[in-house]
């Protein structure tokens, strides 16, 4: 298995389109946000 950063939004949510079961909380926005409060995310795909 192969797991790397995503640095892409669009192909982040593309992604999430092809999901049937996702919220908000998995959104590019929401790392976003999370960031601007202070908080470090990853954005890894397998």
């Amino acid at each position: 298995m192969i797991i790397k950063e995503i640095n892409n939004k669009e192909a982040w949510e593309n992604f999430l389109l092809q999901c049937t079961e996702k919220t908000f909380l998995q959104s590019w926005n929401w790392g976003d946000f999370n960031e601007v409060m202070g908080e470090k995310i990853w954005r890894l795909g397998a």
